[in-house]
């Protein structure tokens, strides 16, 4: 049943691109608004379509679109006013006061260092965002040194990052109160 939506689907998105007024909300299980001389663009009865053919065509047409749609998403995130500073995932890992750290645990620095990304993709200015990290680590139950800290800060405004990584914030968020 998915796969038929599916094929229905890319038909839908295909046509419309060379056809205009594609019916999108006709039923994509073959049964459909009875055909009239006014919306019939086209008929030749020896027209015959091979299901897999059909199929791997669909799954092309729905990993470009997916790609389109990736795309479009990295070009508008890049585009938006998005701040991860404004994020409630940045707020709660700055009221975290217990870090622990260690082997398969996430330690200070990469607490630190996620921190220092997002403030560096949210347009932040260095020097605030060491304000802010020395602030955070002075509360941390066990800091690190001034010199560390800025060693850190530094590195996530080396160019080489975009900003905090979504695996890391996910694993943040799975700790909200300590590490």
């Amino acid at each position: 049943m998915r796969t038929n939506k599916a094929i229905a689907r890319s038909l839908k998105v295909a046509f419309s691109k060379e056809i205009e007024g594609v019916d999108f909300g006709c039923n994509p299980f073959g049964i459909f608004r009875f055909p009239r001389e006014d919306n019939i663009v086209y008929y030749d009865p020896t027209n015959l379509f091979n299901f897999k053919k059909l199929m791997a065509w669909s799954m092309k047409i729905s990993d470009d679109q997916k790609q389109e749609r990736q795309l479009l998403q990295k070009d508008n995130f890049k585009n938006a006013d998005f701040k991860q500073t404004k994020t409630s995932w940045f707020r709660s890992l700055l009221n975290v006061k217990t870090i622990k750290g260690g082997k398969g645990l996430l330690g200070r620095n990469s607490v630190i260092f996620t921190a220092s990304l997002a403030c560096y993709s949210s347009k932040m200015e260095k020097e605030d965002c060491i304000d802010l990290m020395d602030e955070f680590n002075t509360f941390l139950a066990s800091p690190l040194s001034d010199r560390e800290v800025k060693k850190i800060v530094r590195s996530a405004y080396s160019g080489r990052y975009s900003g905090a990584s979504a695996q890391y914030i996910r694993t943040f968020g799975n700790h909200s109160k300590s590490f």
